[in-house]
């Protein structure tokens, strides 16, 4: 069975910032996750220009794309860069155009959602806390392989330890978390790729 890397959002724009080779979005998942996420999506090619042309902040969006890792050299050490590389993009329908087929006279509402869908081989796995584990996903899509970081919490982390060894192939399903932090008297934005559940 060939591997899995699926991401798919729906949500607000509440950021765009683009260059002639790359549009990058932030979406607002809203109550997808108990907490409002606001993930990175990358586009390229074509996209660029549709996105200039026909999206900007503040509409909703249905995006799909998938998980890609890449590797850069700096002066202090290799540094492993993953992001999400968005493969669609649609303007949202709103719950009753869903249901319906027709638009609404009041203000629409819409359904959010964060989800990741992704399977492939363990390469590293270890605990970082006592209830976060760190597991790593060798995956492929469309002849490109991918690295992927993605974390568990758990009250039990020993159990996952003893369950899932290097190797095994896996199927794991997750959302985007992203968090903020303040370093040197500035926000500092962080996403993490978290494993809501994992079998194989």
């Amino acid at each position: 069975m060939p591997d899995i890397n699926n991401v798919m959002l729906q949500g607000t724009i509440v950021h765009k910032f683009t260059t002639p080779k790359v549009a990058i979005l932030t979406i607002g998942t809203g109550n997808a996750t108990p907490t409002t996420n606001y993930p990175k999506v990358l586009f390229f090619g074509k996209d660029v220009e549709n996105i200039n042309e026909n999206y900007k902040t503040g509409e909703h969006v249905s995006i799909t794309g998938n998980i890609q890792s890449s590797r850069k050299k700096d002066d202090i050490k290799n540094q492993n860069l993953v992001s999400i590389f968005g493969e669609t993009i649609e303007k949202s329908k709103s719950i009753f155009q869903e249901k319906f087929g027709v638009n609404e006279d009041s203000t629409p509402e819409y359904e959010f959602k964060n989800e990741i869908n992704i399977s492939g081989k363990i390469s590293k796995i270890s605990k970082i806390f006592d209830n976060l584990v760190k597991i790593r996903i060798s995956t492929v899509k469309n002849g490109r392989f991918s690295s992927v970081n993605m974390v568990y919490y758990t009250n039990n982390p020993e159990k996952i330890l003893n369950t899932y060894k290097l190797k095994d192939t896996v199927y794991i399903t997750g959302c985007v978390q992203t968090t903020k932090k303040i370093a040197d008297g500035k926000p500092h934005y962080f996403e993490n790729y978290v494993i809501n559940e994992i079998k194989k």
